[in-house]
């Protein structure tokens, strides 16, 4: 049985949900005569340099002669672009994994697999910086909905912040099993021209925050209708109390926190 890894350069997806929909894309796209990019060529000798390509020693019945992991030879051959496909001995693949990470790191790779459906290795189990351009306030929904789905179901709580890199103005988040906490930052650590008016305090309050020193916050459920509640804030404080535009930078860092 063979077990698949995914590897593509590219923007680190913002949740495993986001890197599933990133895979089939790059799956999709990725054309049988493009030539494999220099990161892609350097991750794949990376792993050759650990574990050799595999020595056919019978042609007729295939079988190799050597016991590395990797089912193609040469590795490179499943290399497309910007994407490579590493197929591994199913025995192996929890062998490979932290090799996979390392030779990835510092490259602007992403590892994704299809079979668990998550980053390798998963959002909501290391520190993430991720740098993108606000999509349409309705695609930025989806994506912060599937983003603390993952995290409330992760083995310890997860914070999140999301700064807009025009302002350096910020939300913040706590997700954990039972709840998720969202914080929207107050008046009194803001400079003067940025601080809300009467109206867009009324608006705060609107939409479940209160505003506890230094902070505005909202405490909502940990199912899909809290969630839901959470992403929903998160968006109307951006784009309609804050006046944040599609297309401005921002940045989305989350880590977990062990005790």
């Amino acid at each position: 049985m063979l077990y698949e890894f995914v590897v593509w350069h590219g923007s680190p997806p913002l949740s495993d949900a986001h890197a599933g929909s990133e895979h089939k894309r790059h799956r999709a796209g990725a054309s049988s005569a493009a030539e494999p990019t220099d990161s892609i060529r350097e991750f794949v000798s990376r792993l050759t340099a650990i574990h050799p390509d595999r020595v056919v020693t019978d042609a007729r019945s295939g079988s190799a002669g050597s016991d590395s992991p990797w089912i193609d030879s040469p590795l490179i051959k499943q290399a497309r672009g910007p994407v490579a496909v590493i197929r591994v001995d199913e025995a192996r693949a929890d062998d490979v994994r932290p090799l996979l990470i390392d030779a990835a790191a510092d490259r602007g790779l992403v590892v994704y697999d299809p079979q668990r459906r998550t980053m390798v290795p998963s959002a909501s189990v290391i520190k993430r910086s991720v740098r993108f351009q606000l999509p349409q306030p309705a695609q930025l929904d989806v994506h912060l909905n599937a983003l603390l789905s993952e995290q409330v179901g992760a083995s310890a709580p997860v914070v999140g912040v999301l700064e807009h890199a025009g302002s350096g103005y910020y939300l913040q988040w706590l997700a954990e099993p039972g709840s998720v906490t969202v914080e929207a930052q107050g008046d009194e650590v803001l400079d003067p021209e940025q601080r809300l008016s009467a109206p867009g305090r009324d608006r705060m309050s609107a939409l479940g925050f209160q505003a506890v020193s230094p902070n505005w916050v909202q405490r909502c459920g940990a199912d899909k209708a809290g969630i839901a509640d959470a992403a929903r804030a998160i968006c109307s404080v951006l784009f309609e109390i804050r006046g944040v535009s599609p297309g401005d930078g921002v940045s989305i860092q989350t880590f977990p926190v062990r005790h």
